[in-house]
């Protein structure tokens, strides 16, 4: 009888070639809906989780006194288009603060904020600092001629990746795990249907 048992288990074997590596079981083997899911969460918290965050709750920017970010030929022209120029601001009668050449230094076109107010004390929100150049000096373009309906941007101390106040880095080693993840993922789920194929036993 057990001659006739083995006979059989020998025509099976040879009917049902058997795997050279063994095959996982149930409890380890790792499915496409498994795999997708580890991806899922791998994006919903390193990625849009973090972006929602930031979304909801953005980095509070402190501005210093006296930050200014320099305005350039461009920016002035888009705010104001209609800029006296340097000699008529010296005929218009209207207070204005004239820089030698050896203030050349201190002349700078840019957005102040915080600016401090030495006549009265406190701080101006937001203030310009504009120059025109006029016979050998500099004239500061005064306050009263500077109103605008289009005010330059602002750039933020922590803008990051778009806008989100992470770093652009983060976001770089994030894309490389995601990526990371699919094809270690893909390249197990391939590797694994192969094999099953080769047992012939599907």
């Amino acid at each position: 009888m057990s001659g006739v048992k083995s006979s059989f288990l020998r025509k099976l074997r040879r009917w049902c070639p058997q795997p050279n590596k063994p095959i996982l079981n149930n409890s380890t083997r790792l499915s496409s809906p498994m795999v997708a899911g580890v991806l899922f969460i791998e994006i919903v918290a390193l990625l849009i989780a973090p972006m929602a965050y930031f979304a909801l709750f953005p980095p509070t920017v402190n501005y210093g006194v006296g930050q200014a970010f320099p305005l350039s030929s461009s920016q002035i022209a888009a705010s104001w288009p209609d800029l006296p120029t340097a000699n008529q601001i010296a005929q218009s009668g209207i207070g204005y603060v004239a820089a030698g050449p050896g203030a050349i230094s201190s002349v700078k076109n840019e957005t102040v904020l915080n600016m401090p107010d030495y006549l009265h004390g406190g701080l101006f929100p937001i203030g310009y600092d504009i120059w025109l150049q006029y016979n050998g000096t500099w004239i500061e373009v005064p306050n009263s001629y500077l109103a605008t309906n289009n005010p330059p941007p602002i750039p933020t101390l922590h803008s990051g990746f778009l806008g989100t106040g992470l770093p652009t880095e983060y976001f770089t080693l994030v894309v490389v795990a995601i990526v990371a993840t699919s094809a270690a993922g893909t390249t197990y789920l391939r590797l694994n249907k192969k094999a099953h194929s080769k047992t012939g036993c599907e």
